[in-house]
């Protein structure tokens, strides 16, 4: 079966969106499950969180996007962590946009991906936190959009917009583009803001919410300092076994 692909997108930045993605892929890793990450973002956060340094790969996702002969598998690399691979950004990614093509542009990555889509059973990718197009090219790609949301004002109003654009991209160009759902991030239950935040995002979007809460720990700074995840790093941390739950959720939900 070819993978299932999921876009992680937020256009908020500082939402778990990386860690989230980084630790996700972890946990389906951890069950046998063959991982691609992609990282899309110019930040190139996810590349190093796995210890990448970009600076010194030949290539990487900048050179898959505008060059023709440039194929996934030339500029994947495996990480420390078995069963988990990645396509590595750069800061060279702010240069991309004009270089690529100008015809179906929005579906470059998803014709880049297709030839690995049968050697992997997910492929998850992590977008920049703002609404352009390579936000456009991963939900193009994929089969399912997953949002991050962290329980801040700004954060949540801005769901809006970002679904409006998911409905935009399926209706104008992936048809079959569907919404995951939405999880809570960097949850802090002292602060009676993101208690009182968190109900409402329950509230108000019961159908998409998934159950589980990701709780804020500064054990994940130790995770990055190590160029690992979190669920690896510290297997028996309070956020660990938090995305390992919201890793059995996204099974539920996708049918695996």
């Amino acid at each position: 079966m070819p993978a299932i692909t999921i876009c992680l997108a937020q256009s908020k930045g500082g939402t778990g969106k990386t860690t989230s993605t980084l630790n996700l892929g972890a946990a389906l890793a951890e069950k046998g499950h063959l991982v691609l990450l992609c990282d899309i973002d110019q930040q190139f956060n996810l590349t190093t969180a796995l210890g990448v340094d970009p600076l010194i790969l030949a290539k990487n996702m900048r050179h898959l996007l505008t060059e023709d002969k440039t194929q996934a598998t030339d500029i994947i690399v495996a990480t420390h962590e078995t069963g988990l691979d990645l396509i590595p950004a750069s800061l060279e990614l702010d240069y991309a946009e004009p270089a690529m093509p100008q015809l179906a542009r929005e579906k470059v990555l998803a014709k880049k991906l297709a030839p690995v889509k049968n050697q992997y059973d997910f492929i998850l990718i992590d977008t920049p936190p703002y609404f352009g197009t390579m936000v456009v090219n991963a939900m193009v790609a994929a089969d399912y959009v997953l949002m991050p949301v962290q329980p801040e004002p700004h954060c949540v109003s801005g769901l809006f917009a970002l679904l409006e654009r998911l409905e935009a991209v399926r209706d104008n160009i992936s048809p079959n583009l569907a919404l995951l759902g939405l999880f809570v991030t960097l949850y802090n239950k002292t602060r009676a803001s993101h208690v009182q935040i968190t109900e409402s995002l329950y509230r108000d979007w019961p159908d998409h919410m998934f159950k589980t809460v990701l709780r804020l720990s500064a054990r994940n700074d130790r995770a990055a300092l190590e160029g690992r995840s979190l669920v690896s790093v510290s297997p028996r941390a309070e956020l660990a076994t938090d995305y390992r739950q919201l890793c059995e959720e996204v099974l539920v939900r996708v049918g695996r």
